[in-house]
């Protein structure tokens, strides 16, 4: 839409480029948009060490442990005791949705094989009856 200055207001994109600019991980280096990042930093991402907010506490493991950690799941990190319960609810949720599409993936993934495996085994009946 044109301005009355005869500029145009037009918001940057990178998707899908014609001109070959590479797309960036959503939470790539520089480019942590996951909400639990405002409850810690990254101090080393060649280890995945991370300094949490709290209780100046730093581990490794990266936003995996980081969000069990603030979450409280005692999963793979011990559990805080110092984090906000409306942070700790709000992480609980997103670990909770992670944990929903990762048992999708991997259902879908295990019905995509199971057809795989039976077309293979039609294909073999096919070749004994016909092959001959």
């Amino acid at each position: 839409m044109a301005s009355s200055s005869g500029t145009q207001n037009v918001q940057p994109t990178i998707a899908f480029s014609s001109v070959g600019v590479a797309e960036v991980a959503k939470n790539g280096r520089g480019m942590k948009t996951d909400p639990t990042w405002e409850h810690g930093v990254m101090i080393d991402e060649a280890t995945r060490r991370v300094r949490y907010n709290y209780s100046s506490q730093e581990f490794t493991g990266g936003t995996y442990r980081f969000k069990h950690h603030l979450a409280g799941t005692s999963k793979d990190v011990k559990s805080c005791k110092l984090v906000p319960d409306d942070v700790k609810k709000t992480v609980e949720d997103i670990v909770y949705d992670l944990q929903k599409k990762l048992l999708k993936k991997i259902v879908l993934t295990s019905k995509v094989m199971l057809l795989k495996l039976r077309l293979v085994l039609i294909q073999m009946e096919r070749g004994k009856v016909y092959g001959r």
